[in-house]
């Protein structure tokens, strides 16, 4: 039988009762936009994680904290202290050593931004690196570019009188530091000084969290101690940022590090964990799609179980013609092709419409915030001739099965119902 002929054959069974074929059809195509939404997202939140990190590595940086890990930091065996910053700062290759302090004591911050008042419970940081000094009588303070986007986002737009920020227009504005006080938990610790601080924004530092701000590591240290009860020679960091001479240093300073007990991760190991992290999305993401397909698959298997036993004459006949099994299984597996590739294609558009829909909301909900993706759902011609191609098969798979059981029936067992 020529091949337009088996095709014909395929075509006459669609139209003959398109119903049925419609909602295989509606099936794998919500199925196949199901996954290329969900593993587009993945690919679009791991590159906006990666990005920030990435884009502040430095080849001859180690992030140092405590390890995890174990549990020797329960005990206290893995501290941060002034000694370790020291030991570190004398190891063969280490150029600079910056500590990063989080205040050990409840503590708030209130901020008046174009006549919004701001008050919320955040970490506030101590870090060596250059905070430009301004007026002697405020503390000198640097903040996240990433603490504009939020207040664009979250309060510029809504607020009435509330305008959009930019760097130059926060710096050198005024905020008050309340120390030693928990506005979420009304807890107040440390004795009877004033605990409000007058402060000054004087830099942006994308070192420094993005709910939080830093403060010099001298201040931080002597508000450390008159609130939170611990000496400057006491205080206990969060992390470290270790800078090795050369490249080359690298790996003999993680090594020295490590055996003293604490994790030493470049900004690129770092980013394998986001990897690793997105990877496990990635895998969570597809199997939910995958169930979607799942049960397209089993209707589509269904639909050709059923045409087979209506079509059961039809078959013994073209049998007794002399067409082959190699033959009655083409027409059965055309018609699969053909529904099964209308119904990548409609997912491609369904996927890729919703992707413009639901990115045109996020946007215009969370509008410039630079820690966002550009793009949330990066599709990609790889991706989706990837998914195109694993839906075809598996479609196939499911159709052939049913198809070769009716095949290996004798032309009579066909011909007598």
């Amino acid at each position: 039988m020529k091949l337009s002929e088996t095709l014909r054959f395929s075509l006459a069974i669609i139209t003959r009762k398109p119903g049925r074929a419609i909602i295989v059809f509606c099936s794998i195509m919500i199925g196949t936009a199901a996954m290329l939404l969900f593993l587009s997202f993945a690919n679009g939140l791991e590159q906006a994680v990666l990005t920030p990190i990435l884009g502040r590595s430095s080849p001859t940086t180690l992030i140092i904290s405590p390890n995890y890990r174990s549990l020797d930091f329960l005990t206290g065996g893995t501290k941060i202290t002034n000694q370790v910053v020291e030991e570190i700062h004398q190891t063969t290759g280490v150029q600079k050593v910056d500590r990063q302090l989080s205040l050990g004591f409840p503590n708030s911050l209130r901020m008046s931004l174009f006549g919004i008042e701001i008050t919320s419970d955040v970490p506030v940081f101590g870090v060596d690196e250059n905070i430009t000094n301004g007026d002697e009588n405020y503390i000198p303070v640097a903040i996240s570019p990433y603490l504009i986007d939020l207040f664009n986002s979250s309060f510029a737009e809504s607020l009435p009188g509330a305008s959009r920020l930019s760097p130059e227009t926060v710096l050198h504005r005024h905020l008050t530091l309340i120390f030693g006080k928990s506005s979420f938990f009304s807890v107040e610790v440390g004795n009877n000084e004033t605990r409000e601080k007058a402060a000054e924004v004087t830099t942006l530092s994308t070192r420094v969290p993005p709910v939080g701000i830093s403060i010099p590591m001298s201040i931080a240290l002597e508000i450390n101690q008159s609130f939170g009860k611990t000496a400057p020679s006491e205080a206990v960091f969060q992390q470290l940022f270790v800078e090795t001479k050369t490249v080359d240093d690298i790996s003999g300073v993680k090594t020295a590090i490590e055996t003293m007990g604490f994790s030493a991760r470049s900004f690129e190991e770092l980013g394998e964990e986001v990897r690793l992290l997105a990877n496990t999305i990635r895998v969570i993401l597809f199997f939910a799609a995958a169930i979607i397909l799942i049960i397209a698959f089993f209707a589509l298997f269904a639909l050709i179980s059923i045409i087979i036993i209506e079509y059961q004459k039809n078959i013994g006949i073209l049998r007794a013609l002399g067409a082959s099994r190699q033959t009655i299984v083409q027409i059965f597996l055309f018609f699969a092709v053909i529904l099964t590739f209308a119904g990548i294609l409609g997912g491609m558009f369904l996927s890729y419409g919703s992707s413009l829909i639901i990115e045109r909301v996020l946007k215009n909900t969370l509008p410039d915030l630079l820690f966002l993706a550009g793009d949330f759902f990066p599709f990609s011609y790889r991706l989706v001739g990837e998914v195109g191609f694993g839906v075809l098969v598996a479609a196939l798979l499911f159709a052939y099965f049913p198809v070769r059981s009716a095949t290996k029936r004798e032309i009579l067992a066909l011909l007598w119902r």
